[in-house]
């Protein structure tokens, strides 16, 4: 009697944590599904129709975004009325159409974007989208970008998401932010609702959001709402002044010198413009207050010096706009316009480029 009360407890123990285990996949993979579902060329489309009828906000996913952002600049390149691409990483993301005043304005910017990628899109979009005749193009100096190596690029609009490994899955699947943006997602029903912040309808109906139902992806002018983000305070801001700034020291790795077919491709984008009528504008994102001044006088100082001067003379050499905005205090940043050392909310943007004119 005992060995078979004995076993009926070994099998109901065992039947109890296999169901256990069952249901902890069965979580895991519909939590994988939310989050890395397929979304299909289709999807893209309905989104970015949504978009250029209701002029709202696409909420988004980090996975998506910039493949939503390379659809998306296609879709509006080829309707035929944008003057001014925005092109660069996500230092320039900031940048609204409302600072051009009487241009249509597209923001390009992608999330890590490095210049080569920036220039064959410039290639790509002015030799098959007349209409544009303004190209801002981001020089990321704080990042590095323009100091890897050199390597002749062909943009392609390639639709395809990022593969991502199983076991990496699987460990964001069980994290508790991934749970709380899922469970996030499946409570947020209204598939359009207004913005709590801006003046503007948004929706998280084609890709769900990584916060949800607060506009947080891309404007219809393709530049970013930052709504999950804060400012900077005080203190975050003598943190990055006084010990984080120093992790950037990419101008060391080749003492400052711009390989010149960089400047060379530049050159040919700006000449392409002008027989336009427009030209090409290199903008160097804004800093922290202060930070550039403090990199001037660290040791990463004489390889910038070389890399300014450089940039300067081949600007005034061939009649380029440089909107160099990197001592941002010069135009009235102030630390809280920032949400890290070089991303700015479009506050200091603003202060920026209302000083520049075509």
């Amino acid at each position: 009697m005992r060995k078979k009360m004995h076993n009926k407890y070994f099998l109901f123990i065992v039947s109890s944590l296999g169901t256990i285990l069952i249901g902890i996949i069965m979580i895991i993979y519909f939590v994988i599904i939310m989050t890395y579902q397929s979304t299909g060329e289709a999807n893209y489309k309905k989104a970015a129709d949504w978009q250029y009828s209701n002029k709202g906000v696409i909420g988004l996913t980090t996975k998506v975004s910039s493949v939503y952002k390379s659809y998306d600049e296609e879709y509006r390149l080829k309707k035929g009325d944008i003057d001014i691409l925005i092109l660069g990483s996500s230092t320039l993301m900031g940048v609204t159409s409302e600072m051009f005043t009487g241009y249509a304005v597209y923001n390009g910017a992608k999330n890590a974007n490095s210049l080569l990628n920036t220039i064959s899109e410039g290639n790509y979009f002015i030799d098959k989208y007349h209409s544009i005749k303004y190209i801002v193009i981001g020089f990321d100096w704080i990042l590095g970008k323009p100091y890897l190596a050199y390597k002749k690029k062909k943009y392609e609009l390639i639709f395809k998401e990022d593969k991502i490994e199983l076991w990496r899955k699987i460990k964001d699947a069980v994290s508790y932010q991934r749970i709380k943006v899922v469970i996030s997602n499946l409570m947020s029903m209204k598939k359009v609702y207004r913005c709590p912040k801006e003046d503007n309808i948004g929706t998280d109906e084609f890709f769900g959001a990584d916060i949800p139902g607060i506009c947080n992806g891309f404007r219809y002018d393709g530049s970013a709402t930052f709504a999950g983000k804060t400012p900077l305070t005080q203190s975050k801001y003598e943190n990055c002044l006084f010990n984080r700034i120093f992790k950037y020291t990419s101008v060391r790795r080749t003492h400052g010198v711009i390989d010149n077919r960089y400047l060379n491709d530049l050159k040919q984008l700006d000449a392409i413009l002008k027989t336009r009528g427009g030209k090409l504008i290199i903008y160097i994102p804004p800093l922290i207050p202060k930070a550039a001044r403090v990199i001037e006088k660290s040791k990463s100082g004489q390889y910038l010096k070389k890399t300014m001067d450089t940039l300067n003379d081949f600007s005034s050499e061939n009649n380029i706009i440089l909107i160099d905005a990197a001592k941002s205090e010069d135009f009235g940043c102030v630390y809280s316009d920032f949400m890290d050392i070089y991303h700015a909310f479009p506050s200091c943007q603003k202060k920026i480029l209302n000083t520049v004119k075509f």
